[in-house]
């Protein structure tokens, strides 16, 4: 019969391979960033194709342009661009209204999914997002800012995988 009793050597030896497999996963915040960069960067796209998920945002109503006009913005488009603020509240993790809360979840050694929450604590952002009615009882139509469509979700997905191989190199993975 063989024993084997542990030295602390081992023990220290053992946690520190442990510790650097349950490390792979764990992702930092600028790893973390660097991800919900990916998904801002689909929030921008959709400003730009006026769209989103593929879908394209409906139209202003014509008093919606008359009233752009007056205040000196220019009329139909872009859609949900006057100042820019909205926009960069969306898109701009260093804007005073951005809100980007991206955690992962699962085990002490797996990611069962990565949390991504990208939106704008701005109070237009509700009623311009999902559409509804305003205080003043006009009917907003939605134009989700946040749907992300199909190039923009491989993106993300390219991003993902991407912050998990260069941390596996950086960890002498292969």
């Amino acid at each position: 019969m063989i024993i084997a009793q542990p030295t602390a050597e081992s023990q220290r030896r053992f946690k520190d391979t442990w510790d650097s497999i349950v490390g792979l996963l764990n992702l930092g915040h600028q790893e973390l960033e660097k991800i919900a960069d990916a998904g801002r960067m689909g929030i921008a796209l959709n400003f730009a194709t006026e769209s989103a998920g593929g879908t394209p945002w409906p139209p202003l109503a014509p008093w919606t342009v008359a009233e752009r006009q007056e205040l000196g913005f220019a009329g139909e488009h872009p859609i949900l661009v006057r100042s820019g603020s909205l926009k960069s509240s969306l898109v701009d993790p260093r804007h005073p209204l951005n809100l980007t809360d991206i955690s992962t979840h699962g085990g002490y050694s797996y990611i069962e999914r990565i949390h991504i929450e990208l939106g704008s604590l701005d109070e237009r952002f509700p009623i311009l997002h999902a559409g509804g009615i305003t205080d003043e009882g006009y009917y907003v139509p939605a134009r989700p800012m946040t749907v992300l469509a199909d190039e923009s979700l491989q993106r993300l997905e390219t991003s993902i995988i991407f912050v998990i191989e260069e941390r596996w190199k950086r960890l002498g993975y292969r």
